[in-house]
């Protein structure tokens, strides 16, 4: 016991030394949308709403994810405000609770504390984190769902009606959890004690949420990200990331590959500092794997089967969404993913230490940069420079805006051009701050007009102003 809190203490202190920059990572678009929408009158049957099943229609949203988004949001503004510490100070301690729950679910399952070690380890401190962890709004209900997917799967083996409440917990965090009842099978055929009564509670639970998600909240027609394809080859190009991005692969490396692989040069132009130690210790860390595993190791067993199953499983709500693929949707899936490299390593006692040795120190570098070039070239926390700059700047010129004020935000004439669609600062500044939103949430004031110049124009509204303020992102 000693021994294991002391690992986790280690793990712990390595996940801060990597991630402390979230802490001082503000809000963007997403999150100022869930704050807006999860205000309250002020009184608790407003709160208990939030649990409520509503049609998008009336809602303007989709997703029954009533506790991490619309309870955690409405608690956050109500304490904190549009201080953005607490909430990611609760994040991080979301993910040493997951930290702890993989460590004791992998040593559990498979019965070797190294391989429970490093897998653990690795689902701390990986790239995907960058994801999950800047990316507040998407990242936080993933947390929570995992949190409650792995106590379900932790506890069902003697708990079962305390393992089937930390499943509806799931279901009402975000709807990756919805699979949990297929891991569950992979888990009873792993014990080989598959009964079907035990599980069919939690399929007609599933099978209830999704009625609820599609039938009765619904969907926007007009966000195409969410169209479904089930196109065998895109399919499988959306796996192939989702193993890239588990192994340590930026998410941001997306943008610079082309159709055949080919590399942008601007990869190289923009980050080659950091991609001249990534791409040696990738192709170092890759050999030394295989050179790690022996050949017979591959052999299929239960275990293998199952940790398998169970990643492509936790992703499977996402692999017919290539148009929103992003690295925080493998919150679920990254704990079986370096649990099934770690079993193969340590699979015989009889191990091979150079080859691991070098693995495990090439990986730390390829860990330690990706990290790195990812803090400073994912989307979320790029706009929470700007969305930080932009309320720090307005606040500052105006402490106070009266009751129904009309603000004017318009473009900074010093911005150069990039493209029609990226637009000027006014357009990048609607994008942040969603709106209106963090706007009405900065005064405390629903009634405030707000126009920016690339969406309203010069003329029109801009005649109503009282209020002008520039968009500076530079």
């Amino acid at each position: 016991m000693a021994k294991k809190i002391v690992w986790l203490v280690f793990i712990f202190g390595l996940v801060l030394a990597l991630y402390y920059p979230v802490l001082n990572t503000y809000f963007i678009s997403d999150d100022f949308f869930h704050f807006k929408v999860s205000l309250t009158n002020g009184d608790f049957m407003s709160f208990v709403r939030f649990f409520g099943v509503f049609p998008f229609a009336e809602k303007g949203y989709a997703f029954y994810r009533p506790l991490f988004r619309e309870a955690l949001y409405s608690l956050s503004y109500t304490f904190w405000g549009l201080n953005q510490v607490p909430l990611r100070i609760f994040s991080i301690l979301l993910h040493f609770v997951n930290i702890v729950l993989v460590y004791n679910l992998i040593e559990k399952i498979i019965g070797n504390r190294k391989v429970a070690f490093f897998s653990s380890l690795m689902f701390a401190v990986s790239t995907a984190n960058v994801g999950i962890l800047y990316y507040l709004a998407g990242g936080i209900q993933a947390q929570g769902a995992t949190m409650f997917v792995l106590l379900t799967l932790l506890l069902f083996s003697k708990h079962k009606i305390l393992a089937f409440v930390t499943f509806l917990l799931s279901l009402m965090s975000h709807e990756i959890a919805v699979v949990t009842p297929a891991i569950i099978c992979g888990l009873m055929f792993l014990n080989k004690s598959f009964k079907i009564k035990y599980v069919l509670p939690y399929f007609l639970a599933a099978f209830v949420f999704l009625f609820v998600e599609f039938k009765i909240i619904g969907f926007s027609t007009t966000e195409v990200q969410y169209a479904l394809n089930f196109d065998p080859r895109k399919i499988a190009n959306t796996l192939m990331w989702y193993g890239l991005w588990s192994y340590g692969l930026p998410e941001t490396v997306l943008d610079y590959i082309g159709p055949g692989f080919h590399i942008n040069p601007n990869l190289m132009r923009f980050y080659g500092n950091y991609y001249k130690f990534i791409i040696p210790s990738f192709a170092i860390s890759l050999v030394a794997l295989v050179a790690a595993i022996r050949p017979w190791a591959f052999k299929f067993d239960r275990k293998i089967m199952f940790l398998a199953f169970w990643f492509v499983v936790g992703i499977s709500t996402v692999l017919l969404l290539p148009m929103h693929k992003s690295t925080y949707y493998l919150s679920l899936s990254l704990p079986a993913f370096w649990a099934l490299v770690f079993y193969l390593i340590f699979r015989n006692k009889k191990i091979l230490v150079l080859p691991i040795l070098v693995f495990l120190i090439s990986l730390a570098i390829f860990t330690f940069f990706t990290v790195r070039v990812g803090s400073v070239t994912y989307w979320a926390a790029e706009r929470g420079i700007v969305s930080k700059k932009l309320i720090t700047e307005l606040r500052n010129k105006y402490p106070n805006l009266p009751k129904g004020a009309v603000l004017y935000i318009k473009n900074d004439p010093t911005y150069p051009f990039i493209s029609k669609d990226w637009g000027g600062t006014s357009k990048q500044a609607s994008l942040v701050l969603s709106g209106s939103d963090a706007i009405e949430l900065l005064y405390n004031d629903p009634t405030i007009q707000v126009y920016y110049e690339d969406l309203h124009g010069a003329s029109g509204e801009q005649k109503q102003k009282i209020f002008e303020f520039e968009a500076r992102i530079l």
